[in-house]
């Protein structure tokens, strides 16, 4: 995290301006916004995740410490309170991040719709040298 946070934290704030600057319209820019919020969010849960069970700052470990529901993760699931909910954080951040990827996709589709209406493709064979015409 030391090494690459910062580096990969740059790159997401000049991911921000650049968007902020190219999409423009106030619904783009909230749009971005709440993509990056989600993908906060995530990196939030998957650093939960990592912590260790008996570290202070465990969150799971709070949930699991106060609510007891040993029976129902064993009958449901086979696992201990921790592991569950560990699972279900995992899949609450896999979920986020989906969503988060979605909304990116989306201002790229709508920005990509509102540039000129011609869009030319041209497929060559790579074993034939182009034509010289």
């Amino acid at each position: 995290q030391i090494v690459f946070v910062p580096l990969l934290g740059g790159v997401g704030l000049f991911m921000f301006a650049f968007l902020w600057r190219t999409l423009g319209g106030r619904a783009a820019r909230l749009t971005v916004l709440l993509a990056i919020a989600l993908q906060a969010a995530a990196v939030g849960l998957d650093f939960q995740e990592g912590l260790a069970p008996d570290h202070s700052l465990n969150v799971y470990s709070a949930i699991v410490n106060r609510w007891d529901f040993v029976e129902f993760a064993d009958r449901q699931f086979g696992e201990t309170p921790f592991d569950t909910v560990t699972h279900f954080s995992q899949s609450l951040e896999e979920g986020v991040e989906m969503i988060s990827i979605a909304l990116f996709w989306t201002l790229f589709i709508r920005r990509l719709a509102q540039e000129p209406r011609e869009l030319m493709l041209r497929f060559t064979d790579p074993a034939r040298p182009p034509s010289q015409a």
